[in-house]
């Protein structure tokens, strides 16, 4: 019989409106921390990081004006 393995997160990324208060919580909630500022169009965003280097990207959202090339959230597990 296969051994079933758990997934593990590796990475997500998120769009925000307020950048600095969803660092802060996703530091006080999850144990990451900023690691790299992640330039984009239109602002800079946040790579944040735990210990075992498991990454989520925070970016500013944008106003419906603003032309994003990218439309979805994104979340990637690893076994």
């Amino acid at each position: 019989m296969p051994t079933v393995t758990q997934p593990l997160l590796h990475h997500l990324a998120l769009t925000v409106t307020d950048l600095d208060a969803s660092v802060r919580w996703y530091e006080a909630v999850f144990d990451v921390h900023p690691v790299l500022e992640l330039p984009h169009d239109g602002g800079v965003g946040m790579i944040l990081a735990d210990p075992e280097r498991r990454t989520a990207s925070v970016r500013p959202f944008r106003p419906p004006s603003w032309q994003a090339r990218r439309t979805s959230q994104q979340l990637r597990m690893t076994r």
